[in-house]
Order: C-alpha cells, then sequence, then structure tokens
C-alpha cells in the first residue's frame, strides 16, 4: 500500500494543478449539477462556477464571537443558515436527497493560500478548552466546501466523528467552487489522529432525505496495533451509516456519491454500510481498505433496497464485501465494479461473526472486472500481498454474482469469475480518474 509522510511534498504536488482558471459566468439554464461536477472533475481548463444565493461565509461569520473555535464558528454558522432556509434543492432524477428548503453555509478557498495548506487546512477537532467534539448539523441545512480545502478533525485519543446526523432530515455536504486544484474538498482524518485511534467525516443514523458528495477521505492506517496481527489496523470507515440504537431508524431516501478515498487499513476503508435504506451510492473509489462495505453490527436492521454503481479499488483488502451478521439485508444491487491489487474482489461471507442469523437476500452484483496485483492488503501482510481471489462466497451467502472477469495471476487454484479481452490491466481503469493524492 502507497503510504507517504505528509509534509512539504503536499504543496509542491498540487502547485501544478492548482493553475485551473475559474469565472462565475452564468452557466447554462439546462445544465445540472452533475454536468457541472463531470466538466469540472474532468480536468477542464475553465471552470464556470455560479455562487449558491445568500449562503452564509464561514470565514465571515460571527455569531460564535472571535475567540471561538473553527468547530464553534462552523456550528454556530449552521445554526444561522437552518433559520434562513432560501434554497430549494435540485430535484434528482432518482427522486431521492434533500427536497426541502436549505439554509447554506459555504467555507471559500482563500486564494492567499495554497491548496489544502495554511488558510485551506480548517482544523475543526476541538472547542475552546480543549473539549473534543463534532461539529453540529441541524436540519435543512446545506454545508458546501470550496475545492482546494481541507478539513482537519481527529486531536488525537478520540473515537468521533466529525459530522453527526441522528434525527434530522434535509441536509447536504457538497463541494462548493469546484474550481481549485482537483475539483474535491479533502477531509483529513490522518494527521491529527493519533496512531491507535480512530476518526470518521460523518456518521448517518436517523436521517432522512441527505445527500453527501464531491470529497476526498484521508484514513489514518497504522498496521497491527497492539501486536494482535491480522493485518487491520486501526482506524474506521470514514463514512458510517448505521440505524439509530433506539428507534431502529436507517439512514433512509439519501444519495451518496463521487467519494474518492486512501489510507484506510484492511477491514476498513471508504464506508461501513451496517444499515441504509432506499439509497443511491454511486462513484466510490479507494486507494486501501474496501471500496464498499455492507457490513452489519449486532443490533442493527440491515440495508434494504440500495443501488451502488460505479465502483473502483486498489491497493487494498475488499472491493465490494457483504457481512450480514445478525441482521437481515435485501434488494441490494451492485453494478460496474473494477478492482486493481485487492486482496478479495467480492466478498459474500455469510453469517460472519458470534451469533450471525442474518442473510443477504434479493442481492446481485452485475458487472465486475477484477486484476490480480502485488499490493493488497492481505490479513497477515497488509502492506504487500498478493491478490488471492475474484470471488469469495460463503456456502450460506446468497448473493448473486453475474459478469465477473478477471485478469492476472491470483493466489487461489480457483480465483472465480471468467477471463475476457474486456477485463485487463489496461482497461480497469477506463472511466475512473485517479485520485490519490501525493503527500499524506
Amino acid at each position: 500500500m502507497r503510504m507517504k509522510t505528509f509534509g512539504a511534498l503536499f504543496v509542491s504536488a498540487f502547485l501544478p494543478l492548482a493553475a485551473l482558471a475559474c469565472s462565475t459566468a452564468e452557466r447554462p439554464e439546462d445544465a445540472s449539477e452533475e454536468e457541472d461536477a463531470e466538466s469540472a472533475e474532468s480536468g477542464a481548463k475553465a471552470c464556470a462556477y455560479t455562487p449558491t444565493p445568500n449562503a452564509i461565509d464561514y470565514r465571515t461569520a460571527t455569531c460564535a464571537g472571535p475567540k471561538a473555535s473553527p468547530a464553534e464558528r462552523l456550528t454556530c454558522a449552521l445554526e444561522l443558515a437552518a433559520a434562513r432556509p432560501t434554497f430549494t434543492p435540485p430535484l434528482d432524477p432518482s427522486g431521492l436527497g434533500p427536497r426541502q428548503k436549505q439554509g447554506v453555509v459555504r467555507i471559500t478557498f482563500d486564494a492567499s493560500s495554497p491548496p489544502y495548506q495554511g488558510k485551506n487546512a480548517i482544523d475543526l477537532s476541538t472547542l475552546a478548552g480543549g473539549n473534543k467534539t463534532f461539529v453540529g448539523m441541524p436540519s435543512n441545512t446545506r454545508l458546501e466546501v470550496d475545492s482546494g480545502v481541507r478539513l482537519v478533525y481527529g486531536d488525537g485519543a478520540i473515537n468521533g466523528q466529525l459530522f453527526d446526523w441522528d434525527g434530522v432530515h434535509d441536509v447536504t455536504i457538497t463541494r462548493g467552487s469546484p474550481c481549485h486544484d482537483r475539483g474535491r474538498f479533502v477531509v483529513d482524518l490522518k494527521s491529527a489522529v493519533a496512531p491507535d485511534d480512530k476518526a470518521r467525516f460523518v456518521s448517518l443514523h436517523d436521517v432522512d432525505r441527505f445527500l453527501i458528495e464531491h470529497v476526498h477521505t484521508i484514513a489514518q492506517y497504522s498496521p497491527d496495533v497492539g501486536g494482535q496481527g491480522s493485518g487491520n489496523g486501526s482506524g474506521a470507515p470514514t463514512i458510517l451509516f448505521h440505524a439509530n440504537e433506539v428507534n431502529q431508524l436507517p439512514p433512509r431516501h439519501g444519495l451518496y456519491r463521487h467519494h474518492s478515498n486512501q489510507g484506510s487499513a484492511a477491514g476498513w476503508g471508504a464506508n461501513q454500510i451496517a444499515s441504509l435504506s432506499h439509497s443511491l451510492v454511486e462513484d466510490i473509489w479507494t486507494d486501501g481498505g474496501d471500496a464498499i462495505r455492507f457490513e452489519t453490527s449486532t443490533g442493527t436492521v440491515g440495508s434494504h433496497d440500495v443501488t451502488v454503481r460505479h465502483v473502483f479499488a486498489q491497493n487494498g483488502n475488499v472491493a465490494v464485501a457483504f457481512t450480514p451478521h445478525d441482521a437481515s439485508s435485501s434488494g441490494v444491487h451492485v453494478s460496474d465494479v473494477r478492482a486493481l491489487g485487492m486482496y478479495v474482489g467480492i466478498g459474500a461471507f455469510g453469517t460472519g461473526n458470534g451469533a450471525g442469523i442474518g442473510v443477504f437476500t434479493d442481492t446481485t452484483v452485475d458487472d465486475a472486472c477484477i486484476v490480480a496485483g502485488a499490493d493488497a492488503q492481505g490479513q497477515t501482510d497488509p502492506d504487500d500481498s498478493s491478490a488471492a481471489v475474484v470471488l469469495k462466497t460463503a456456502e450460506d451467502a446468497d448473493v448473486t454474482v453475474t459478469g465477473a472477469l478477471r485478469a492476472g495471476t491470483f493466489t487461489s487454484k480457483q480465483p472465480g469469475g471468467q477471463t475476457g479481452p474486456s477485463c485487463s490491466a489496461a482497461t480497469v481503469k477506463d472511466g475512473f480518474e485517479d485520485w490519490l493524492m501525493a503527500g499524506f
């Protein structure tokens, strides 16, 4: 797994990319946000961006007082925004995501500093006085973070999350201006996290109609913490979907997309989907860990009617994982999976640990290309393992996999999948931009 030390390399690595020209020209009325995003993220030379009207500028918000910490300032700005819901979110073709009016807070890119550095690195780890916290985000709010901005969270000795969504509705975290550096904002869950600790970007529980998109997360990774072996290391999923433990309501009617991640340990990754309902997940990318991890936890209600598409994973543990434990899931459909150098391509692990009685039913994976590689994360040597299998399916797993192709040499004598000219080392990355960011 490719890990680098955070330091001066970061600035030099991104200065050439920061030269994207940006204007605030009006976009055509028939241009969608998705078309804007695709244009920005394809490396277009020109960048058109129209700021959302009536957004509260985090940098100039004075509601929390001059001595407020960044976390206090952002929480206060979001509370102000909740009282001023003026933005009508665009209706997604899927019918999912926020529908009610939202108040908007924007964290703007500061042109006086390089991307992700100086004033564009905002430490949201602590409240005044050093108390650990997450940022409060009320219902009917939309947070826009300009590309080129890095949000830092961790502060050592913490097992928490930057944002905790529970009992809220119509909430959004998205990109503001796409015109700086690589078109995404960064959430840094590494540089302020102790080696044996963990931190998450967002934990979603009882939340209805949400949108998370256009973010790159940097996960914390320390192999074999405490001499326990197995290579799982420390860390956490950067985004956690989990039902409320009291009312058992899961995150629902949501959109989760355009998320790239790097640095996760084996067994962790971009996300853990313990419970999710009636939602769309698309364009998820990871270097390290798992790209899509459907793994329930004790007492959760599983996942139901979830569509996942366009998944890429490299140099990690499992591209797409299904582990039901004690909760059953149904109607989970995954398509367009591409993997390079993953220990397991698609893993359906049956009932899993403990007294697991859960199952996946009406669950499918279609159209996968799994290519072998030498930098996979195995369970005994997480930094340097060869890809083992394309498909790993327990006898009691009820997951149907079709159209799974493989290329290269796997360590298993029966890796699964079929060979075919459309799946190769040369084609596996087609349609996927390389989001790996140097300097972390």
